[in-house]
């Protein structure tokens, strides 16, 4: 199957015939088999199923306007790959929340490693943003959601040929939604155990995943010389936790209080260290022939 982010749409309005979806109001009663409890959402999805069960009935109700058509029309195609098992380059994650400089340090990844940066949510989705002004926290998760799929089939054409570090996957969109659904309801995110920190078993993995944690104190200098407000520490806390309690893939914790270039030392040591057969096949092959 051949996805575009015009394709996207036209999956959403297909879909809008085969699913029994009701969506009538927006509120956090409607039920989510990923949530503990069943009179409240966590807005978390383990599948592509689950994200177009949302985004259909929402966004069937206002087609998007002609200039956003264009866009569509323009952006590159993403085919539906399958990710190859051997002779390919590792795909790799950076999560944290704003302020850890993440963003920054999947660049210099991805330049460290001759690979390709990527971030999430793609930019081709950003000309939907403004059709999620109107809707509730559930249908904005779903749409974020639909990037994590979006991205990963970018990822698999990519990795035949070259490293991958993407900025931002599915493991920050559900500590996010984690975090946001804490505080709007005032209930606690759920529990190690819980079904909800499980990956989806239709979405790519990524080979090897970094979380940047920065202190609170370094957190406050970082935003308030760019006169920005940080999010609330519980809020923080809450995201911190989530991606504490995902295990498969687990979260490798990077001290992000260190200056810019230890920080980067410290991801690029890792990643060598894992996956140097991946990175220089030709230096094996020496190895094997000398």
């Amino acid at each position: 199957m051949t996805v575009s982010l015009f394709c996207v749409l036209q999956l959403l309005l297909f879909f809008s015939s085969h699913f029994t979806v009701s969506l009538s109001h927006c509120d956090h009663t409607i039920q989510n088999i990923n949530s503990d409890k069943g009179n409240y959402t966590y807005c978390v999805y383990h599948s592509v199923e689950e994200v177009l069960n949302v985004l259909v009935p929402a966004l069937k109700q206002q087609p998007p306007l002609p200039e956003v058509m264009q866009v569509y029309h323009k952006d590159p195609m993403v085919m539906k790959a399958v990710m190859p098992i051997y002779n390919r380059k590792p795909f790799i994650v950076i999560e944290g929340v704003q302020g850890t400089k993440k963003t920054l340090l999947a660049k210099r990844l991805a330049l460290e490693i001759n690979g390709t940066y990527i971030r999430n949510p793609p930019v081709v989705m950003e000309k939907l943003y403004h059709y999620l002004d109107d809707h509730c926290s559930q249908v904005s998760s779903a749409f974020m959601a639909l990037g994590n799929y979006i991205v990963a089939e970018q990822a698999k054409k990519l990795l035949l040929t070259h490293p991958v570090v993407l900025d931002k996957y599915w493991h920050g969109v559900t500590a996010f939604n984690l975090a946001k659904a804490a505080q709007d309801l005032g209930i606690e995110i759920p529990q190690p155990s819980s079904l909800v920190y499980y990956w989806p078993e239709d979405l790519l993995m990524p080979d090897l995943a970094f979380y940047i944690m920065v202190s609170d104190e370094v957190l406050k200098f970082r935003f308030h010389k760019m006169f920005k407000k940080v999010y609330p520490k519980d809020f923080r806390n809450n995201i911190h936790k989530a991606l504490m309690r995902m295990t498969s893939p687990k979260m490798w914790r990077v001290n992000g209080n260190l200056k810019r270039v230890e920080v980067e030392n410290q991801i690029a040591m890792r990643v060598y260290r894992m996956f140097s057969k991946m990175l220089f096949p030709e230096l094996q092959l020496k190895r094997l022939t000398a």
